[in-house]
Order: structure tokens, then sequence, then C-alpha cells
């Protein structure tokens, strides 16, 4: 299983990606302005998770601060239907993942009910929040790590943190048409071995397309040795979630098996006569509010109250969610990860999720030539590119 989920029909292809050719084309400014304003939604929801993640600050208020910071942008764009072949149609938009802060040993996935037992931040926990947002069913998403309360890492946690910026930094260098998905995995063994750190199984770098967060393209950044794996090249019009995660744990295995789930995502190829009226209203409230992109259990709890966990396992049970299970590492070890959202266009490499990186001071060094001459070398962004870029966000609003 990946981070994301534990299941493979999603990465098929399936209709979408023949029956509508057009729905992913970013050369179409129209797509290209959702997909843009979709990540500028998600950094600002970041940025005020990241500002609230203080000592003392509980997880599940920082997850619900995330979400409403979502819905607060979401709600400001597309307030009329749009025709669509003369028709209304009232444009899908909101959470494309819920938010998760995942602390120290817990990798992702961590959006927690408000039954659960509370988890409260500390001085120096290694904290990953993760969110996405979507408009018409264009997602960006991003996870960014901090160490709570420093302004300056160092020590073991700098190295973690450092091996998981310098990778994605390198890796975002490499993404243009033609480059081998082997490639970007070259990158996440040399940068952890100069950190010492080690790459995390489970994790892997997807190709996104509308509604739609894990494609066809699939890329574990550590394989484990029984794992198929299916290279890939880059090309034009490709949308991925570039992701790197790394452990101070020396063999870099996160499981699911002391986490619970609060995450999930509707199968949608699956369909069930259900009996219990509960899970019915369930399913018909999932089915509403959301349709294909994951989900937390937390928000249709709010909704529906106690007939939601009453509902849950006849649901679960006739597999018409797709979990996604909190993963952890070792208790006293520590993962860091980071994940944007980048677009292959015809005029280069734009990524459109990701914050600075806290500052990390570290005595170890990427040696590696190659490496070293990738992270030197500047994103390119054509100045006319930027120019078109304002005028395409305004049209947006």
């Amino acid at each position: 299983s990946t981070q994301m989920s534990s299941d493979d029909d999603s990465r098929s292809g399936g209709s979408e990606e023949s029956g509508e050719p057009d729905m992913n084309n970013l050369s179409n400014p129209d797509i290209m302005s959702k997909y843009r304003t979709a990540g500028d939604f998600a950094n600002y929801a970041l940025e005020q998770v990241i500002a609230a993640c203080k000592p003392g600050s509980k997880v599940l208020d920082l997850c619900k601060i995330g979400d409403a910071a979502i819905i607060q942008k979401t709600d400001t764009v597309f307030t009329k239907p749009v025709l669509i072949d003369g028709e209304k149609h009232k444009v899908e938009k909101g959470i494309g993942f819920p938010t998760c802060v995942s602390v120290n040993h817990v990798l992702g996935n961590f959006s927690p009910r408000e039954s659960e037992k509370e988890v409260v931040l500390q001085e120096g926990d290694v904290a990953k929040i993760e969110l996405g947002v979507h408009l018409d069913g264009y997602v960006a998403i991003s996870t960014h790590t901090v160490v709570v309360g420093q302004q300056e890492v160092t020590g073991r946690k700098a190295d973690l943190l450092l091996a998981a910026q310098k990778t994605l930094e390198a890796s975002l260098r490499l993404i243009k048409p033609g480059t081998k998905s082997s490639e970007l995995i070259d990158i996440v063994k040399k940068v952890g071995a100069a950190y010492g750190v080690t790459p995390v199984e489970g994790i892997a770098i997807n190709s996104m397309r509308r509604f739609v967060i894990e494609a066809s393209k699939h890329c574990p950044i550590a394989p484990r040795p029984e794992e198929k794996l299916d290279p890939f090249e880059i090309e034009e019009n490709d949308v991925y979630s570039l992701e790197f995660a790394f452990s101070t744990g020396e063999a870099g295995k996160c499981s699911d098996k002391d986490g619970n789930t609060t995450v999930y995502r509707r199968a949608v190829d699956v369909s069930y006569m259900l009996k219990l009226k509960a899970a019915r209203q369930l399913l018909t409230e999932i089915n509403i509010a959301s349709p294909s992109l994951p989900f937390s259990f937390r928000a249709m709890e709010a909704k529906l109250g106690a007939t939601a966990k009453l509902g849950l396992r006849e649901v679960l049970e006739h597999q018409l969610l797709h979990p996604y299970p909190v993963l952890t590492d070792k208790k006293g070890e520590f993962v860091a990860t980071y994940k944007c959202t980048c677009l292959v266009t015809a005029g280069g490499m734009i990524k459109v999720t990701g914050l600075e990186y806290p500052k990390c001071v570290s005595d170890k060094t990427i040696q590696d030539e190659k490496i070293v001459k990738l992270l030197n070398t500047p994103i390119k962004s054509s100045k006319s590119k930027n120019k078109k870029k304002k005028t395409t966000k305004k049209s947006a609003q």
C-alpha cells in the first residue's frame, strides 16, 4: 500500500483517462488556472496550520483549522453555476485531501475524530501537515514538515528534514518530458545516504488527473523487495504529486498495524445494496459530499452524528470505501516528508504547492556531483509565463 491508500484500481487508468483526453490538457488556460488557484489555496491553508503549530496545540484543532481554511478559500470562487453544453452545472470544489497532522514516528493520514484521545504538540515534535484542495476536480496537494517551537533545526532532525527537502528540490529539477522514474529513485538513495537517514517504504510519486489523486503512473520511492515495479517516463501534460519521506530508523518501514483509520475515499467502481439504514445514510452523505476524493470521517460525524459510526461497519465490509490508514514507524524514531504538486507543461515544470522550508543546520553535505549540480540549477520560469500567470489567476476569481 502506498501512504495514500491501499488499493490499486485507481491506478489502472479507468475510463476518465481514455474517455476525457482533454480534461487534463494543461495548455488549456482554464484548467491551468484551476490548478494554480487550488495550489494558492492549499498554500494558504498550510500557512494557517503552520502558524498554529505551537507547543500545547491540539492536533484535532490544527486539522480543523486546515479544513476550515480550505473551505473559506474555495467558497470565494465558482460561486455561480457554469454553462456546459447549454446546461447549468454547479462546480464541485473544496477539500481534495483532508488536513492531517502526523507527529514524530507517525508518517501520515492522522486526522483524529472528536472522540479520540487528545494528541498535544510539544516543543521539538516533528509535525507533518498534509492537505489538498480541489477546484472542479483539479487537485493541488501538499505536505510540509516543521519542528514545533524551533526557529532553527539542528542535529538528527535537521539531517532528516534536509534529506527530504533536498530530494524534492533535486527531483523538481528533473521533472521534464523524457525523465525516467528510475532517475528520481536514484536521487532518493544518494541523498538519504548523504544525510544518514532511510527512505520510507510505502511512499510513492503518483501521477494525478481530474478527480483522481492516484492515477496510472506510480513509483514507490523505496520499493519493497516483493513490489512489482512499473517504471514510467514523464510526459508533457502530466501532473504529479511528488513526495519524499525519510526516517531516522534503519528499516524505513512504516506499518498501519497500530494506527486506526479516519481518512477514506469512496471506491467509485463498487456498489452494493446496503441493509442498514444508517449505512445507507452514510453512503448517501459520502456520495454527495465526497463522491471521489478523500475525506475525514470526522466530517461525516459532524453531519450525521452517531449514525455515521453506526453505518461505517457495513459500508467497509462491502469495500465501498478505500481506507487511508494511519502509518507509523517505531516509537522513538522520527519521520519527515515533503510533498508538492507539479505540472509538466510545454513551457517547463510548474510547482503549484509548497512553502519555504524551515531553517536546518547540519554538518552533513551531499557529495554526489550530479546532485550538487542539479541543486545549483535554478528552476526555469520564463518572464512571459509570469505575466500570463497573473491574468489567468484573476480570471479564476
